[in-house]
């Protein structure tokens, strides 16, 4: 999964992580652990604008008035880190991407399959926070 920032501004950043904490848990049944490649359109095409209206709805209160869309597809990732025990090699997955505005800035991603973004997110929110913060 991955939810990208409008841009690299801080704002932007900012509203990236509360937009990620709000899809994920307005879809909290979908990324308990039963969502894999196999049937993650199936789950969540019936909920791509439950998801989106959330999304909208956390834009809105914050003050921007970006679009957003969710897509679910194949897509090309370079080889991935993630949390310094798990490296995934180069290749295409299959991707949820939640893109706000113009998608130009820093993404947050997780692995979905085995699943993994509830404890990422709630792991990431004050180091990611305090990076941006920081700059």
């Amino acid at each position: 999964m991955h939810v990208i920032a409008n841009s690299d501004s801080d704002e932007d950043q900012i509203l990236k992580l509360k937009v990620r904490d709000a899809v994920l848990n307005e879809g909290e049944e979908i990324f308990d652990g039963s969502l894999t490649s196999a049937n993650a359109e199936k789950l969540l095409i019936p909920q791509k604008e439950r998801l989106e209206e959330t999304a909208r709805e956390v834009i809105r209160k914050n003050g921007f008035d970006y679009d957003v869309r969710l897509e679910i597809g194949k897509d090309f990732f370079s080889t991935r880190t993630y949390d310094d025990r798990i490296t995934l090699p180069a290749g295409e997955y299959e991707a949820v991407r939640v893109i706000i505005g113009e998608g130009k800035g820093k993404n947050w991603w997780c692995v979905m399959f085995p699943p993994m973004c509830l404890p990422a997110a709630e792991s990431s929110d004050d180091a990611e926070l305090q990076d941006i913060l920081s700059e």
